[in-house]
């Protein structure tokens, strides 16, 4: 959808501002789809939700030649690549009407209890010290908060040197993102990125030791978004949209990256995009 509308842009046949509103549309829609599928939208909810949307757009429900952008409650197959496109060929394009934004009713992730607040896989399997109390104004797009043990962790990081890197994940049973791996300030850098597991994504801080080309020894704490290829769409969406408010939550982070390959993130990888970073600022 959104390349026929950058086409359709290009040739003058819509405004920027009419781009942006159908980028921001789909991005919406997205987040409707992972919130469905994450129980943090009601299928209950769903109609009430689409038809405030069109009511926004002063698009009816039984408006007949729109393509429906809404996930549903059901579990339809997505139709081939090639019928969505001589679809799409077929539709008019004409310029997309403002959209004004309108707060989504979404559930409340589901209360902690004290057998959620730990994480399945962490190898200490420790009390996560209940939910950190964000900065005022922060918000998560996705609704999923982060726990004390977070933030405790990285400030033992920072201020004592205990860890070496810290690996964190999303507990999707609490709605908290928890700590997950611990380093040992002499673990060897290959323990870090065997820790990360193949098809599915995690944060991580690797606190990293940088001397530049003069012999000037740097510090930085390198914040890692772990995304592999083969992780499901829906969990990519989750993590993507947490990332800036764990982030916000985490005081100190000096370089941040994102790899979808572990060769991205190997010792090597690591030393060239650090340097890089280092060697533009």
């Amino acid at each position: 959808m959104l390349e026929s509308c950058m086409e359709a842009l290009k040739k003058g046949l819509i405004t920027q501002d009419d781009y942006d509103t159908a980028k921001k549309t789909f991005l919406r829609c997205q987040q409707l789809s992972v919130g469905l599928q994450v129980g943090m939208v009601a299928k209950s909810e769903l109609e009430g939700i689409k038809e405030d949307f069109r009511k926004a757009i002063g698009q009816p429900l039984s408006a007949g030649g729109v393509v429906e952008p809404f996930p549903t409650s059901g579990d339809e197959k997505d139709a081939p690549a090639e019928e969505e496109e001589d679809e799409l060929k077929d539709l008019p394009l004409k310029p997309s009407p403002r959209v004004t934004s309108r707060p989504v009713s979404v559930s409340a992730p589901p209360k902690p209890t004290p057998e959620s607040l730990k994480s399945p896989s962490s190898a200490s399997n420790e009390d996560v010290g209940g939910v950190f109390k964000a900065r005022e104004g922060a918000k998560s797009i996705s609704g999923i908060r982060v726990a004390q043990n977070v933030v405790d962790a990285f400030e033992d990081m920072k201020h004592k040197k205990k860890y070496r890197y810290l690996v964190y994940e999303i507990n999707l049973a609490a709605g908290l993102v928890v700590l997950q791996t611990t380093g040992a300030r002499d673990a060897e850098y290959d323990e870090f990125t065997e820790s990360l597991p193949d098809a599915d994504c995690r944060y991580c801080i690797y606190d990293y030791d940088y001397t530049n080309d003069d012999g000037c020894k740097f510090n930085k704490f390198v914040f890692v978004m772990w995304s592999p290829d083969i992780s499901t769409i829906k969990t990519k969406m989750l993590y993507a949209s947490t990332k800036e408010y764990l982030r916000d939550c985490l005081d100190g982070i000096g370089i941040e990256l994102q790899a979808t390959d572990i060769s991205e993130i190997d010792a090597d990888s690591m030393y060239d995009r650090v340097r890089a970073v280092m060697t533009r600022k």
